[in-house]
């Protein structure tokens, strides 16, 4: 019988050979078990409470000696499922902590991170990840493409933003357009100025905060966005930024 699929589940070779040698000859005493397997001692030992251990192979006394038997063959799908619940709550672990593992990687050398999201995705991941910033976020902004393509979104996201206290700077063109909608959105966590450029219609809203900026292309029937994360490129921005701002009207 073939049990190398059962390396599939995280048994190394010699626990494989172990759980088939006791599988064919039945319960042993250690020392059959160690001549039946062709294991060296140290290590069938280590294997077999290593067996034990996964709840896979069972340990009693026979005239004072050690004995070793099987578990119900049940127990390797539940030793499966174990493995499976164990790895899911593993890949939480690191999807939380990975933001920051590629932080500190990006930062001690000096690589941008970028991360490329298309469809509905690429709206709702960038403005979560902008909602985690630390910084106030900085922004320049097509008012007239988000209010017609990504309006819901954009609703979520203020009432998220203000609800985490996140302070935002928006500049935008000077359009009745742009003036009518800060005149409703405007509050103590945001503050938007008007340049006199040509602004409108460029389907973009691009945010800068902490070491990021992203940018997102919002089109009726195409939408994209990037996440760049290095500390220069986000440093030069929020100079160009601060610059436009100081030009601005409030």
């Amino acid at each position: 019988m073939n049990l190398q699929t059962l390396k599939n589940a995280g048994l190394a070779d010699g626990e494989v050979k172990i759980y088939e040698t006791l599988l064919e000859s039945g319960g042993q005493f250690a020392g059959q078990v160690i001549s039946l397997s062709g294991l060296k001692r140290g290590d069938c030992y280590n294997k077999i409470y290593d067996l034990i251990g996964r709840g896979l192979v069972v340990e009693s006394t026979k005239n004072k000696k050690k004995f070793f038997e099987l578990a119900s063959p049940d127990t390797i799908e539940s030793y499966i499922e174990k493995q499976i619940e164990n790895l899911s709550a593993t890949q939480k672990e690191i999807k939380s902590i990975l933001p920051n593992i590629i932080s500190s990687y990006n930062l001690s050398y000096h690589k941008p991170g970028v991360k490329f999201f298309e469809g509905d995705e690429a709206i709702e991941k960038i403005t979560r990840d902008a909602l985690s910033a630390k910084s106030e976020i900085l922004s320049f902004v097509d008012i007239e493409a988000v209010t017609k393509y990504a309006s819901d979104v954009n609703r979520k996201f203020i009432a998220a933003r203000r609800l985490s206290k996140k302070k935002k700077r928006v500049v935008v063109a000077d359009t009745e357009l742009n003036r009518a909608y800060f005149k409703k959105n405007t509050d103590a966590l945001t503050e938007a100025r008007f340049v006199k450029a040509q602004l409108e219609n460029f389907n973009i809203n691009m945010q800068i905060y902490d070491d990021k900026i992203s940018y997102i292309t919002v089109l009726k029937d195409r939408t994209m966005g990037i996440i760049i994360e290095d500390k220069y490129i986000a440093k030069i921005n929020r100079q160009i930024f601060e610059y436009v701002w100081s030009t601005g009207k409030n």
